[in-house]
């Protein structure tokens, strides 16, 4: 396990809490602040995301983040449903909308962006 923090992640532009409760959005008030947790990489990174394991008093959480989408995704993610601007923001609804059909899926607790990705 490790503590990130170099190089020094830099703020989001946004920061939208979706299912978070009162103590996640205290704990996670930005990026940078999700980053400071003790963590450890969850997947092998690769050239559109990485995923690390972020741990709080014996719980985890899982904080992907993507680079800026390509001009393929751009271009889907505004011609298809659900409508988004990034990977971050389709995958968010993608798993809203399968969560309001009653399929069992991770808690999406926030998403964020800025000019290098979501």
């Amino acid at each position: 396990m490790r503590t990130a923090g170099y190089p020094p992640p830099p703020m989001s532009r946004s920061w939208e809490f979706l299912l978070a409760d009162a103590g996640e959005r205290a704990r996670f008030p930005d990026r940078a602040a999700v980053l400071a947790q003790p963590n450890e990489p969850a997947a092998p990174p690769n050239r559109a995301r990485s995923v690390v394991r972020v741990f709080v008093r014996g719980q985890a959480w899982y904080f992907k983040q993507f680079g800026p989408p390509s001009l393929w995704n751009r271009l889907r993610f505004r011609n298809s449903q659900p409508h988004a601007q990034d990977d971050a923001e389709r995958e968010a609804l993608v798993t809203m909308a399968l969560k309001q059909h009653g399929i069992e899926t991770p808690r999406p607790v926030l998403r964020g962006r800025d000019d290098d990705g979501s």
